[in-house]
């Protein structure tokens, strides 16, 4: 229907700019067209058509191949837990994923759009994050050294959360740098766990510590409760054997 109406265009006397169409060859390869096409005509009606096609199927496929790839990419934004920002060279952001939005509070992207990233942590974190940045451009396409950096984010509501951000330089064809990407990652219960961890084991090592002396209290009574025993045992017994007029006698029954 819809190529039988651009026929009908042309037999109208219109001109078709552009017209894609999937054919099938004698070989029965399906080979995509592009078809331009223009009627000419007299008072009484048609009385030429004129039609150029070319094979366009590398680029419909390269076409194809760009669409399956940003889809691909746009499926991984939208079903990745961390929040991926990309800014220009400046910082200015330009593009986040859903998870952005959540992890800052956010409800639109149009929020976000043209802010500087340094608007979402804290200032006392600002002189680091720049210093960090400038590092990615020392290290180049090096990871072996790479690791995540730490900072205090900020929410649209002003909590201040933990957040952990690896960061990478945006590259065009000539491999110069055009813009970064940022993966940042929510770390406030891994902080939080971590904390409750220390505190746990600051305990454990005090009621170890408890306990050890109370072993070597225990240790001393028993080893004092020997020798008094001892003492008590050799002050019976020669209380046994003095005499009564002993002079000795009242010191030792004190």
């Amino acid at each position: 229907l819809y190529l039988a109406n651009r026929f009908a265009e042309i037999l109208a006397g219109n001109t078709i700019d552009r017209l894609d169409v999937q054919v099938v060859t004698r070989a029965g390869d399906r080979i995509w067209l592009e078809i331009r096409g223009r009627g000419y005509h007299d008072g009484d009606g048609i009385v030429e058509i004129l039609q150029i096609a070319r094979d366009v199927t590398e680029r419909r496929r390269s076409e194809d191949a760009v669409k399956e790839s940003e889809g691909l990419y746009r499926a991984i934004l939208d079903s990745s837990p961390d929040a991926v920002v990309v800014t220009d060279m400046q910082g200015h952001i330009q593009m986040s994923s859903p998870a952005g939005l959540k992890m800052f509070g956010h409800p639109a992207l149009d929020e976000l759009i043209g802010r500087s990233i340094f608007e979402f942590i804290t200032p006392e974190d600002h002189d680091r994050a720049r210093a960090n940045i400038a590092g990615i451009a020392v290290r180049g396409t090096d990871w072996s050294n790479r690791h995540p950096d730490e900072y205090d984010g900020v929410r649209a509501d002003g909590a201040i959360f933990k957040v952990e951000v690896m960061g990478e330089f945006l590259r065009d064809a000539a491999g110069q740098p055009k813009g970064m990407v940022f993966d940042v990652r929510d770390i406030s219960e891994r902080k939080e766990a971590e904390a409750e961890r220390s505190r746990l084991e600051a305990q454990l090592a005090q009621a170890q510590k408890m306990e050890a002396v109370g072993r070597l209290a225990g240790g001393v009574a028993h080893d004092f409760n020997n020798m008094l025993t001892v003492i008590l045992g050799n002050a019976e017994l020669m209380k046994r054997i003095m005499v009564a007029s002993d002079a000795a006698l009242p010191h030792l029954l004190e």
